[in-house]
């Protein structure tokens, strides 16, 4: 609602709309209802907490509370400029083309074969390698922030800032490889919560930060807006590391099958022994040691929601390798 960016309210509506758009497979009914979902779901956790905390403070007669008239000034910026804004951004991603998938996908969902680890056991533990590229930074400005210090090293914050990123994309593509590697295909919301999982790290950080440095606070009230504050911080990165991990992981889906897609029609001749041999398979040409045993898909199709063309992708880039090792 900052009149320096108010432009981001469009870009939201927008993305959202089109990548549900994506999701559908390009249907365009339901766009109002995404639109509102994208404009009142963040906005309206933060009006939920923020305003608990406020009655908290009316209720201990605080001077920092937030006067009434301030809460209508703020439901009026909600829903009469962020609002409307986020629907013409999604009016405008109904309108555009919704981004093609590379290959079909089946109509009946792969079974998920039994997993030797459970899934969230992988998506928690992901979420320590961000924490560790931002847990020394986070110091200084919860130290910044709750007792007054000043922090003037935004340069080195900037390429924290990047690193943090980074490491939440690279964690979240890593995940998605190995959970499409083991044919569980239902990598959205791991890969999601892969690197938003920073989020709970963050929290329980700010919890310890509660008990062992801020010993001047006085009283639970204050203990409470801390938690509280904290709890809209943590939502908000939450939400933010967690994009950062789907878009990265959809990316690197969609730059998968594209490139099995593209050398779908090429044949890949390999020696074998001192001589050789070809065999057609799912549009490739192998040789027999070559045939890809662990593909179980017999309608020779790529799928999308399954852990085969990983395994081609693989073997394939594997291919001149072998060739060159048995010519030599």
């Amino acid at each position: 609602m900052s009149p320096a960016s108010r432009g981001t309210l469009i870009t939201a509506g927008y993305v959202a709309v089109r990548l549900w758009r994506t999701i559908g497979c390009g249907d365009h009914k339901g766009w109002v209802s995404v639109s509102w979902k994208a404009a009142c779901f963040f906005p309206g956790i933060a009006f939920l907490i923020l305003t608990t905390l406020n009655f908290l403070l009316w209720g201990s007669h605080s001077t920092g509370a937030i006067p009434f008239s301030l809460f209508v000034i703020l439901l009026l910026l909600w829903f009469c400029i962020s609002v409307p804004l986020t629907l013409v951004g999604g009016y405008f991603g109904a309108k555009a083309p919704h981004i093609e998938y590379p290959v079909r996908t089946n109509q009946i969902p792969r079974e998920i074969p039994a997993q030797k680890y459970p899934s969230w056991l992988l998506v928690l533990g992901a979420g320590t390698l961000p924490f560790g590229t931002l847990f020394i930074e986070l110091f200084f400005i919860m130290s910044s922030i709750w007792m007054g210090r000043v922090y003037y090293v935004f340069g080195f914050l900037f390429i924290v800032l990047i690193l943090l990123v980074v490491v939440c994309a690279e964690v979240s593509l890593v995940l998605t490889y190995m959970h499409l590697c083991v044919e569980d295909w239902k990598w959205w919301w791991k890969s999601f919560f892969a690197s938003g999982s920073v989020a709970i790290y963050i929290f329980l950080y700010s919890v310890n930060y509660l008990v062992f440095d801020l010993k001047s606070l006085s009283g639970p009230v204050s203990a409470t807006l801390y938690l509280g504050y904290s709890l809209f911080m943590v939502l908000a990165i939450m939400f933010a590391t967690g994009t950062i991990g789907f878009l990265s992981s959809f990316w690197f889906v969609h730059y998968l099958f594209s490139s099995m897609s593209m050398m779908h029609d090429n044949a890949v001749r390999v020696c074998t022994g001192d001589r050789f041999s070809t065999r057609t398979l799912m549009g490739f040409s192998v040789s027999p040691i070559e045939q890809l045993a662990e593909i179980r898909s017999q309608n020779h199709d790529i799928e999308l929601n399954g852990a085969v063309p990983v395994r081609i992708f693989v073997e394939v880039h594997l291919l001149p390798q072998r060739l060159l090792m048995k010519i030599s």
